[in-house]
């Protein structure tokens, strides 16, 4: 018996192909009809500001909202010695 015995596997049918070619025209439309398609943008509702946090005043920038945040940031590493 041989490996490559083709009568093991018999050509499929014409229906069979018909179907193969109908099922990958359909996903790859399916795909790039997805693919087209704009996300919708999800609607978010301002949240105001709590009532104990007040807004800051003309020249403030700590303690309220819309101020500055301090940020801690790590010192740039000194040069290496020449050699």
């Amino acid at each position: 018996m041989n490996d490559l015995d083709t009568e093991q596997y018999p050509a499929p049918t014409w229906r069979k192909r018909l179907l193969v070619l109908l099922m990958a025209v359909a996903t790859a439309g399916t795909i790039v009809w997805v693919l087209t398609i704009p996300p919708t943008p999800v609607p978010r509702a301002l949240v105001p500001p709590p009532a104990d946090v007040p807004r800051c005043s003309r020249g403030q920038t700590q303690g309220c909202v819309g101020g500055m945040a301090s940020v801690i940031v790590a010192p740039a590493a000194a040069p290496s010695a020449p050699r």
